[in-house]
């Protein structure tokens, strides 16, 4: 076996680099094959253990060594630890690059071609709102969702403005929702609509993460004031009394678009129906006929897609069977105005103020009232069996009794 014997004349090349050069006797078997010269660089220089390169000539070895020593000054050890491979591909890019008359460095050819090559799509907060708004419609959400969608990434994307996807950070998106509102519950609304819309950029490659997740559990408490602060008013429910009165209202006023909202009115007190829902109905919907009469909400008409049946009581009936069924919609008009317009018309006869969702709520309290049954009116409502928080404001408004009042409340003339 070849063995390698080193001379004394061993030398710092350049010097004070730390760079040693020394002759080495090449030896097998006693004989002598001449000389080569050893390049050593040690683990300071190389950021990891020491180098050891051998060469034939002197020169050679010098060469190698300040070069090596060169690249180190300039670039730091990164630099000085590319292969000679390496070094022969950067040359030969380089090259081509300038016989093809193309005017980049390396390093900005090299971000063209991850621009083309990799995964991650290139775009705007817009753009990724556009994309992710149009997977939503195909899906055949709600139209009142995707508005909800639409209207909150709009307001994110006219405050923060049309910033590349890469620039989207967790810094810039809780300031947006700190100047949203003061109400912690629409703020955490607010956050979980954003979260949806970046959870799906990042499936699609537009990001690489979710700024949002570096959000600590405390920045994010700080920021929904942890709904018990914001918690909204407890629900407004029409007495027995007013219930009667509207409903009096739109039967007898001889005023037809008074009589137009009357099966709405009833759905909604005696069936808990949400206005939503009762705008979407048909009569084919309401099978009056049947030996236990109920309302059909269908997975096209429910929110959140909570399919039910609930029966329609028997006041109910006396009610509905007074109302025009020649056409195939509860509600003629199409929008929002046209019922709104109803519904205060309705009241300022009356002369009772417009309660949110009274007719709603009203149903839940008393149906609550009248059966102690959590889980029928949960289900009946289209609630999760869960919402304890809804029924504890329901059993505060009414008095023990006023269910059967409330369901007995039937046409005077019959």
């Amino acid at each position: 076996m070849p063995a390698n014997s080193l001379k004394s004349n061993s030398y710092e090349y350049p010097p004070k680099s730390g760079i040693k050069i020394s002759l080495l006797l090449n030896q097998t078997e006693g004989k002598n094959y001449g000389d080569s010269y050893r390049v050593y660089i040690p683990a300071r220089l190389s950021g990891k253990s020491p180098v050891q390169k051998q060469f034939k000539s002197e020169a050679e070895a010098k060469s190698f060594a300040k070069d090596y020593h060169s690249t180190v000054l300039r670039h730091g050890q990164g630099a000085a630890e590319l292969s000679t491979r390496e070094i022969i591909d950067a040359q030969e890019a380089i090259a081509k690059l300038t016989v093809a008359g193309i005017k980049l460095t390396l390093a900005g050819a090299t971000d063209y071609t991850i621009s083309k090559l990799s995964t991650k799509r290139a775009g705007t907060l817009s753009q990724i709102i556009n994309f992710v708004y149009d997977l939503k419609e195909r899906k055949g959400l709600r139209e009142r969702t995707l508005n909800t969608y639409k209207s909150r990434w709009g307001i994110l994307l006219e405050q923060i403005g049309d910033l590349p996807a890469t620039k989207l950070n967790a810094k810039t998106l809780e300031d947006f929702l700190v100047n949203i509102s003061t109400d912690g519950r629409t703020v955490y609304n607010y956050y979980t609509d954003i979260y949806n819309l970046l959870s799906i950029a990042v499936d699609e490659g537009f990001i690489s993460d979710n700024p949002l997740d570096n959000l600590t559990k405390s920045r994010k408490d700080a920021l929904f004031q942890t709904a018990a602060k914001s918690e909204k008013p407890p629900p407004e429910i029409y007495t027995v009394e007013e219930a009667e009165k509207l409903l009096s209202i739109c039967l007898y006023s001889n005023n037809s678009k008074c009589l137009e909202w009357l099966p709405c009115l009833v759905l909604g007190l005696f069936c808990g129906l949400r206005t939503t829902e009762i705008r979407k109905l048909k009569w084919s919907d309401v099978l009056l006929k049947r030996e236990n009469p109920f309302v059909s909400i269908s997975e096209q008409i429910a929110k959140g897609r909570f399919v039910r049946n609930v029966t329609i009581p028997q006041n109910a009936l006396l009610w509905l069977n007074k109302c025009d069924r020649s056409n195939k919609d509860i509600f003629l008009h199409k929008g929002s105005n046209p019922y709104d317009r109803r519904r205060t018309l309705v009241h300022n006869l009356a002369g009772i103020k417009t309660k949110e969702n009274g007719a709603r709520h009203s149903y839940g309290s008393y149906y609550l009232e009248l059966t102690k049954n959590i889980p029928e009116t949960c289900l009946n409502m289209g609630h999760s069996n869960g919402d304890q928080m809804l029924f504890r404001h329901y059993r505060r408004l009414i008095d023990d009794g006023d269910g059967s009042r409330f369901f007995n409340i039937k046409p005077s003339r019959m």
